[in-house]
């Protein structure tokens, strides 16, 4: 509003005798130009009014909003304030005062100025949308260049046909423009939408997780006897409460995870370990699950430690959900669990009898909210979200995890393979101290 108010004061000033008294043929340009000092006041008080209204508009604007916008503000504020500023000395104070020796610089100077520092701003703080920007000003571009055709007819007929093509294409400039204003608006939307859902799962996440972990500690302390003999039917239920409770912790993980992932901040506590004890502590946790569902856990810990350098809480969370998938996903037969050590690290195999996989299936098993599919009797309660969060932290072990399957009904396989790591990771060099923040895909 304020540049259209000003654009009309400026037409109206210099289309009339109100601010020129005359222009005369000189050598030099301050003898060319006769100034009504009265006009030339006004021109200068409305000029430097409006500039200084924009820049205040601009300033609490800034203060008013946060984070993206602010920068954005900020930018725009940086390259009209210089570019402005230096326009006015140039073109509108100095000339006030008969010193004429800078004007060419003022078209010269400020206009590439501020169109560098747009640029800058755009290309780096995404000032402005570049889809946005573009289609604007190619309709410009096109409404002019149609435009300028107008005074190319030679005939009535020729000018109403341009005329009316120049009318088109606005119409359809416009429908363009504000189609592409909507999709960027949506897209902006459904990014706060995922920011605000994001942080509600972190902030939920860590509510629940806390005294998630004091349950699971209290249960087993009980279970070890630190309160008083047990009966050994209450150590079987107490069993299967702190799988439960395990589960619900790890499906906690997984969401707080998945929230680290999308905003890059997903961070590792590198330490060495024995990979065989910890796959032992979580297998041991599912005896009673898998003696309830009458299915045969097969797992024997190797007689030699497998030292491996990873997050221990993290690895401990695959090693979980690739035993709880089996088990869960099989309602008949057996689960074998095996650990060997291998020349540059251990691998880890989960084997069941259980519903199996199609190639589909196994082809988008690590995305986000996918679940394999199975037969009408096997439960599939779950997000989906244990083992895309599972590839991700074993990719950034500088591991792998996949899965093999002959197809449905005939069982699955899981491997998970870290590799030896107690000195530096490899070439990608992800860890290179006891801490590790891993970027975002």
């Amino acid at each position: 509003m304020l540049s259209v108010i000003n654009a009309i004061i400026l037409i109206l000033i210099l289309s009339t005798p109100f601010l020129f008294v005359s222009i005369q043929a000189a050598p030099l340009l301050a003898d060319k130009i006769i100034f009504n000092s009265g006009g030339y006041l006004i021109l200068s008080i409305v000029t430097i009014g409006m500039f200084v209204l924009s820049q205040t508009f601009l300033t609490r604007k800034y203060i008013a909003v946060a984070d993206e916008e602010k920068t954005q503000i900020g930018g725009i504020i940086l390259g009209t304030s210089i570019a402005g500023s230096l326009g006015l000395l140039t073109n509108l104070i100095l000339p006030g005062f008969g010193n004429f020796s800078l004007f060419y610089l003022g078209p010269i100077i400020t206009t590439p100025l501020f169109v560098g520092i747009m640029v800058y701003a755009i290309l780096k703080y995404k000032l402005f949308n570049i889809r946005l920007l573009t289609v604007e000003i190619f309709t410009v571009l096109l409404l002019v260049s149609l435009a300028a055709e107008l005074f190319l007819s030679n005939t009535s007929a020729e000018f109403g046909s341009r005329t009316f093509v120049v009318l088109v294409a606005a119409v359809f400039g416009y429908l363009l423009i504000r189609s592409v204003y909507r999709e960027i608006f949506a897209r902006q939307e459904i990014e706060r939408l995922n920011r605000a859902m994001q942080e509600f799962v972190a902030i939920t996440s860590h509510q629940i997780r806390s005294p998630l972990t004091q349950i699971k500690a209290a249960l087993s302390m009980i279970r070890a006897g630190d309160y008083g003999p047990v009966d050994l039917k209450a150590v079987a239920v107490l069993n299967r409460v702190s799988v439960s409770t395990e589960r619900l912790i790890t499906l906690v993980n997984d969401l707080l995870d998945m929230s680290s992932m999308e905003t890059g901040k997903l961070h590792y506590r590198f330490a060495e370990l024995d990979f065989a004890s910890l796959v032992d502590s979580v297998a041991t946790e599912f005896i009673d699950q898998a003696r309830d569902k009458r299915v045969t856990l097969i797992w024997k810990k190797p007689p030699y430690p497998i030292i491996v350098k990873c997050d221990e809480r993290k690895i401990r969370q695959v090693v979980f959900n690739l035993i709880d998938n089996a088990l869960k996903y099989t309602e008949k037969g057996f689960v074998e669990v095996r650990v060997n050590k291998e020349t540059n690290g251990a691998k880890l195999t989960v084997k069941d009898s259980g519903a199996g996989m199609t190639k589909e299936t196994i082809a988008r098993l690590f995305q986000k909210f996918s679940r394999a599919e199975s037969g009408p009797a096997v439960k599939t309660e779950g997000t989906g979200l244990g083992l895309y969060v599972a590839k991700r932290i074993a990719r950034d072990h500088n591991g792998e995890l996949w899965a093999e399957s002959k197809g449905p009904g005939k069982g699955s396989v899981f491997h998970l393979r870290l590799l030896d790591n107690r000195g530096d990771m490899n070439s990608s060099g992800k860890v290179q101290d006891s801490d590790h923040l891993a970027q975002a895909a």
